[in-house]
């Protein structure tokens, strides 16, 4: 079953918090390092969330691999094919790279990520190596 995967920024990913009735909803909620967590809605079928902080850049202030870590055991967690929305600041970046990876990972194609957006490449390639890692040492 292929997992529906939503990007949005901050702002948007409160409203669609909000307004999901779809079934369960599961959140990789990305914020910069200093901002206080989104508060994402009050929705029963929201839930759970992964809340991580780092900055849009592809320096050491950007995701790190404890970060994609993090990203690849919260999606292991997962029921197969279940809602997942992703979202950063702006919505084009650290989410569409989190989100490539994923979707690479899960179906071998990524292209519609790079197409309206631009990722972060090192959330890409942390995200993407996580979950290969995770695979490998059996948590799949």
């Amino acid at each position: 079953m292929t997992r529906k995967i939503i990007v949005k920024g901050r702002i948007p990913a409160r409203e669609v918090c909000q307004t999901w009735h779809e079934g369960p909803l599961a959140v990789i909620s990305i914020n910069g390092p200093d901002q206080t967590p989104n508060p994402l809605g009050d929705n029963p079928l929201v839930g759970p969330v992964l809340t991580l902080f780092f900055a849009d850049s592809d320096e050491a202030d950007g995701m790190s691999r404890a970060d994609a870590q993090k990203v690849a055991a919260f999606v292991h967690g997962l029921p197969a094919g279940q809602a997942l929305l992703v979202h950063c600041g702006a919505g084009v970046s650290r989410s569409a790279g989190v989100a490539a990876a994923i979707d690479k990972w899960e179906t071998g194609d990524d292209m519609d990520w790079f197409r309206d957006r631009r990722p972060n490449m090192r959330c890409y390639r942390y995200v993407l190596e996580a979950l290969m890692t995770a695979d490998q040492v059996g948590a799949r």
